[in-house]
């Protein structure tokens, strides 16, 4: 984030791309949160550590601050800023969508311009079961520039502090409270063309298996730096332009 030039670049990590978890060998990068919190159980921050270090030893990405989200939070604020809107490019038919009693259910969704609540929201950003993970990272972007969008709707920076203060709880996060400010700030005026969204795609990476048989994304951890350094430096033509 460039707050003097006003630019946002960010790059999405596949879940299943197998890193070196710093003092746990070879895992699933999505594996690091949950060893931290072993290593110090019910601190939720031991997991963020553990994160940040992955990243900065697999990458060289210095991690500043966090935001993190739990489903809970997120629901809340998608319902907060009056849900969001969004065109759906394809039909979703997820016949085995998870439920909170570890069951399924059928999630649908019709192709076209939909108004979600933070429930669909949620359940949108989660759904893989029809296509891939790859694909679900592109509907997360979809979820997040919708979100950027309704809140520029806000105008009005005493809004937007209200609703900071309203979802305190929704998230955690090390940003101070005038800089959560600083940034809802520059979310109100930074244009969308200034916000860059880069993926992690074949052939940078390529399906694998792990030694216990697990199914991974692996890929030469050095390229796939060089292309992240890039990519946060605006140097990759990431989207800029979804269909919202």
């Amino acid at each position: 984030l460039d707050l003097q030039e006003q630019t946002l670049n960010s790059i999405s990590i596949p879940r299943d791309l197998e890193v070196e978890i710093p003092g746990h060998g070879p895992g699933k990068i999505n594996g690091a949160y949950g060893l931290g919190i072993e290593q110090d159980p019910g601190n939720r921050i031991a997991g963020v550590a553990m994160m940040r270090d992955t990243i900065e030893y697999n990458f060289g990405v210095l991690i500043d601050n966090y935001v993190m989200i739990d489903f809970e939070g997120f629901k809340d604020v998608v319902d907060a800023v009056g849900g969001i809107d969004i065109t759906v490019p394809e039909p979703i038919v997820d016949e085995a969508y998870p439920t909170e009693d570890y069951g399924t259910r059928t999630f649908t969704v019709p192709a076209g311009r939909q108004h979600m609540d933070g429930e669909t929201a949620l359940a949108y950003a989660r759904t893989r079961h029809q296509d891939s993970d790859d694909q679900r990272r592109e509907r997360q972007m979809l979820v997040i520039q919708a979100l950027l969008q309704k809140g520029q709707g806000f105008g009005s920076l005493t809004r937007v502090a209200d609703l900071i203060t309203a979802l305190s709880g929704a998230a955690m996060t090390s940003f101070r409270w005038e800089e959560q400010l600083a940034l809802g700030s520059l979310a109100l005026r930074i244009e969308p063309a200034n916000v860059r969204m880069a993926n992690i795609e074949q052939p940078l990476i390529e399906p694998g298996t792990a030694e216990d048989g697990a199914w991974i994304y692996t890929g030469d951890l050095d390229a796939i730096a060089t292309y992240i350094e890039s990519a946060l430096a605006g140097e990759v033509e990431g989207d800029t332009s979804p269909l919202l």
